[in-house]
């Protein structure tokens, strides 16, 4: 009896030890995960910001006084506002924190989901982007 009583016990704190363990390790394995997304967002913002910032004040003076150059001009700035939503790397460090699941605030989970999807969409060939989008703005000069 003694001898059951004590193999219980025994395998008790065993696995209690194992999961105090784990779970020191996954709130170390979160908090670093944290840190890279705050990183990643800082870079994000630096990135975007002005890049969206030219591409709709561009777009705004093409639509609002149409002639080709001011088409071009967009065509310009939305191929590298492009160029930064197709960047290998940085979509890499995205998906890395994305698929982690160890971000735990509901907000920041749903920024990432966000910022994940919108560079998903551009993780194809920057010349056919870059096509694409001169097409895009001839219609565009066409039709304004």
């Amino acid at each position: 009896m003694f001898k059951s009583f004590f193999s219980v016990v025994l395998a008790l704190g065993i696995l209690l030890l194992v999961a105090c363990s784990k779970e020191k390790f996954n709130s170390e394995e979160a908090r670093k995960m944290e840190q890279e997304y705050e990183k990643l967002i800082a870079d994000y913002e630096a990135l975007m910001k002005p890049a969206y910032k030219d591409m709709s004040l561009q777009y705004f003076i093409a639509a609002t006084n149409s002639t080709p150059e001011n088409w071009e001009l967009y065509a310009q700035k939305e191929m590298l506002f492009n160029k930064i939503l197709s960047d290998k790397q940085l979509f890499e460090r995205i998906k890395k924190i994305k698929e982690s699941n160890l971000i735990q605030d509901p907000i920041k989970r749903r920024r990432i989901e966000v910022i994940y999807l919108t560079f998903l969409g551009k993780q194809v060939d920057t010349a056919k982007l870059n096509q694409i989008t001169k097409l895009q703005s001839e219609i565009e000069n066409k039709y304004s």
